[in-house]
């Protein structure tokens, strides 16, 4: 009689407590990782652009007071920075090839969200209020717009060729980088929430999770909190259930399980089950306002009211089980000569 003894190796993490991240005492409104040296990191405090080469133990200012009024910040794969602000007062898209040292202006026209494709496209609503998107697939020489079916536009996220966008009350797909849109979500979509007001993006595969959080309080009849796009059915979920708080404004996936929501006032949930139960994970937060995430492999970022918190993810494997599992073919199908005891 043979025996195998299978080993069984199944990957996970280890979550350590937040602490400080630098920018102390500042509002943070916007970070981005730079995908090619996860040791830099951007943030913007409503004032002035950072940059970190340390992975957030120090940080400089960009632009010597130059650069201001910052609205989005993205990072492509080859570190190049793409921004929509104020450089010297004047507003429009930059580009920075040289870590934010020069910058130079794209198009003095835009200044909404950004999204940066897989390929050389560019993705950048006309403005903040706007609901034009205009696209570059040419690294940012030539713009075709598209009219997405309101404004303003909240987030706006691409996967590969996968474009999403939420927007006042709604929210779009695209298959094709925004040529074809096709509506998922709006307030008379089933499941989806009422009067979508903040819609932040995470993407998993092909489904999404947004928030929803009416921080004008108009809407007494708002659905609030963290909602799960399923594309196979074309359904919208609930996955509210159990936050105690679901002011929902900032949201973080990091594995096919795991799932962050920051809120106002409440600090940070996190499930371990893609948002069928959820705990409060705020040891060692001092500002329980979450403004953003964003993720490495080996850290996630808050932004805060107060500066920036980091926890740090050990990605690691347990001691495989000694289990022994006996084999005893009879009659073996693949060798049918020998059967063994």
């Amino acid at each position: 009689m043979k025996k195998f003894l299978l080993l069984f190796f199944v990957p996970f993490f280890v979550f350590a407590d937040w602490t400080p991240s630098g920018l102390s005492g500042t509002t943070v409104k916007i970070i981005a990782v730079d995908p090619s040296n996860e040791n830099i990191i951007y943030a913007d405090c409503y004032s002035y652009l950072y940059k970190s080469t340390d992975a957030g133990a120090s940080w400089t200012q960009l632009g010597a007071g130059t650069i201001a009024s910052v609205n989005d910040v993205k990072v492509k794969s080859d570190g190049t920075v793409y921004m929509t602000g104020y450089i010297n007062s004047i507003i429009g898209l930059y580009r920075s090839t040289n870590g934010g040292t020069t910058w130079t202006l794209l198009n003095g026209s835009f200044s909404g969200k950004i999204a940066l494709a897989s390929t050389n496209t560019i993705l950048v609503m006309s403005s903040t209020s706007s609901g034009t998107l205009m696209k570059s697939t040419d690294g940012g020489s030539l713009w075709s717009s598209i009219n997405l079916p309101s404004s303003p536009v909240y987030d706006l996220k691409c996967a590969g060729s996968t474009l999403y966008a939420t927007y006042w009350h709604g929210c779009v797909k695209s298959n094709d980088l925004g040529t074809t849109l096709i509506t998922i979500g709006a307030d008379s979509v089933g499941g989806f929430p009422t009067h979508l007001h903040y819609g932040k993006i995470a993407i998993t595969g092909s489904n999404i999770f947004i928030t929803n959080v009416d921080s004008t309080g108009f809407y007494t009849d708002a659905t609030q909190g963290i909602f799960f796009y399923d594309s196979t059915s074309g359904l919208w979920f609930d996955k509210s259930s159990g936050l105690l708080n679901k002011l929902a404004t900032s949201v973080s996936f990091i594995s096919p399980n795991i799932l962050y929501v920051g809120t106002t006032g409440g600090g940070i949930s996190k499930s371990i089950n893609s948002g069928v139960s959820w705990t409060q994970d705020v040891a060692g937060l001092t500002d329980y306002n979450i403004n953003v995430f964003e993720t490495s492999s080996s850290a996630i970022y808050a932004g805060t009211n107060s500066g920036i918190f980091k926890t740090v993810l050990s990605n690691a494997l347990p001691p495989a089980p000694e289990n022994t599992i006996t084999v005893k073919p009879i009659n073996n199908l693949f060798n049918p000569e020998k059967s063994e005891t």
